[in-house]
């Protein structure tokens, strides 16, 4: 299971310094069925890399008990800074994506300054853009789909140009935020998107349209887990087909929205599908286009106050912006 992960990391200090306890992650006064988003604060003390900065230097230091004790997976070089993959040691390179989790870095060429952004089960062919001590990349989650993370030093507290830190009164620098967001998904790109699920036998219990969303309601028998889902859009038919495999049908699905014409469902064998009918062209009137869907976002979360017996899927439709 990927996930994103809020670290801590106490043991990245300078020499002279001691660490104070982190502060605890906020959270919500009252949880929300779907975030929008969720934040988290790495606290980390930047350590300094001999200079110049080198990637044969940056392997050296990692793998030494002086250094990291990590092995690196990989590193890719940013107008003179350093992005860098690693792996906790002990570990055997087999060529493949390691299924532990990982730990992307940034490491300042100018002064050597090296700070964590992100740790899970992420790997850089995912990372979509990396620069000036942030990443951006596209992840699967099991639980939540597919979702967008961004993670990059407090300008306020890191000059990101030099990697030189503000100090705080308890010692520590604020280092790294971590930010997840549901992907956006252009719907020419789905052929076939599965998502993740149980093969416990789970029911649709409600469908919910929304003014630019579709909730789907799931009694998961407290399996805690979504059953799979295969999403699928026909462009010549203009239709968007949820199949909820393992999935009972016991409700009546109607409506519509602005995106939505119409939505159907039916119940064949041990699987439920869902069909959206969202039109097959683009308006010809501009000032129409933002009533037409040309792409989705997909969250996943359980009901508070139902031991994890309930669980939400939304479809957010996202207009044509061209």
């Amino acid at each position: 299971m990927r996930r994103l992960s809020a670290f801590l990391l106490c043991v990245l200090l300078l020499s002279g310094c001691t660490a104070a306890p982190a502060p605890a992650a906020e959270t919500a006064e009252a949880p929300a069925p779907i975030p929008e988003e969720t934040t988290g604060v790495t606290l980390t003390i930047g350590r300094k890399l001999a200079l110049p900065v080198t990637e044969d230097g940056i392997r050296a230091y990692y793998q030494s008990l002086d250094g990291f004790d990590r092995y690196v997976l990989g590193i890719r070089e940013e107008n003179g800074d350093f992005l860098v993959w690693s792996a906790a040691m002990p570990y055997t390179d087999t060529g493949e994506a390691p299924d532990e989790d990982t730990r992307f870095d940034w490491i300042f060429g100018e002064t050597g300054y090296c700070y964590a952004l992100l740790e899970g089960r992420y790997t850089m062919d995912e990372v979509l853009f990396a620069g000036q001590g942030s990443i951006t990349l596209n992840a699967a989650d099991e639980q939540s789909g597919p979702i967008t993370i961004s993670a990059g030093l407090d300008r306020s507290l890191i000059n990101t140009d030099t990697g030189e830190p503000v100090p705080q009164q308890n010692g520590l620098y604020c280092a790294a935020e971590v930010r997840a967001s549901p992907r956006e998904i252009p719907l020419q790109d789905i052929t076939i998107l599965t998502l993740p699920g149980n093969s416990t036998a789970a029911s649709l219990e409600a469908v919910y349209p929304g003014a630019d969303s579709l909730e789907l309601v799931f009694d998961t028998s407290e399996q805690a887990a979504f059953p799979q889902l295969q999403i699928c859009y026909n462009e010549s038919l203009g239709q968007l087909s949820l199949t909820c495999l393992e999935t009972d049908l016991r409700c009546t699905v109607s409506g519509s929205n602005l995106y939505m014409k119409d939505i159907r469902a039916e119940h064949r064998d041990t699987y439920t599908t869902v069909t959206c009918f969202l039109g097959t062209a683009l308006p010809e009137e501009s000032w129409m286009h933002s009533a037409h869907a040309n792409a989705i976002q997909v969250e996943t979360a359980f009901l508070p106050g139902y031991d994890w017996s309930k669980g939400v899927l939304r479809l957010t439709f996202r207009p044509f912006m061209g």
